[in-house]
């Protein structure tokens, strides 16, 4: 994360707008914290099957299930679209700690959580999208896939308006696991990074 964060720091001073790609969901961690140097006032936008809050799992406090607790202690307001699998302790932390959920549940058929999330947000805005916050129906190859999520139209709903509603200054689309066999899984992630790119960068 270290490293992650000095390779970023010259490119933020240069003006350059990041998008970054995993692997493993903790790249977000040093992005994050060499952003917040030049925004302090940044706000996460998190595209995820999952809140990844917490504390530590499998021997680690800074893997893909930690990510957003440790994004969070450094004061960061987080708007999570699509979760649909957390623990008790996750949900806890994200009630005390004001970081607002809007389940994949509650988002289908739902015309306006996009506007009710950017909402959230504060500005400037990192998105990162963990490719597991899609429904597996349409990305099937990523690490930890879970039923029920958010489909393309509406991911691209979400990301226009906030490039529309806020200033990005980052992103990143993380947990692609190709298989050698969804050769579509990849070619959705481009498809999504391409997208990014013509929503946020003016």
């Amino acid at each position: 994360m270290a490293r992650v964060r000095a390779a970023a720091r010259p490119l933020i001073a240069d003006g350059k707008f990041i998008l970054a790609l995993g692997g493993e969901h903790s790249v977000t961690l040093g992005l994050v914290e060499a952003l917040r140097e030049r925004h302090p006032g940044l706000s996460i936008l998190q595209i995820d099957a999952h809140l990844d809050l917490r504390d530590e799992y499998e021997g680690t406090r800074f893997g893909h299930a930690s990510v957003m607790r440790r994004v969070a202690e450094l004061g960061c307001r987080i708007v999570n679209c699509g979760a649909r699998a957390f623990a008790r302790e996750e949900w806890e932390f994200a009630r005390a700690a004001g970081i607002a959920v809007f389940r994949a549940r509650e988002t289908r058929g739902a015309s306006d959580f996009a506007a009710a999330a950017v909402e959230r947000l504060g500005d400037p805005v990192y998105v990162s999208f963990d490719l597991d916050g899609l429904d597996p129906s349409e990305l099937p190859s990523t690490g930890t896939p879970e039923p029920g999520g958010l489909d393309y139209y509406q991911a691209l709903a979400l990301l226009a308006l906030a490039g529309q509603r806020r200033r990005v200054v980052g992103c990143d689309v993380v947990e692609l696991a190709p298989d050698g066999v969804n050769h579509h899984s990849s070619l959705l992630a481009a498809r999504i990074a391409y997208k990014m790119l013509g929503y946020f960068v003016r």
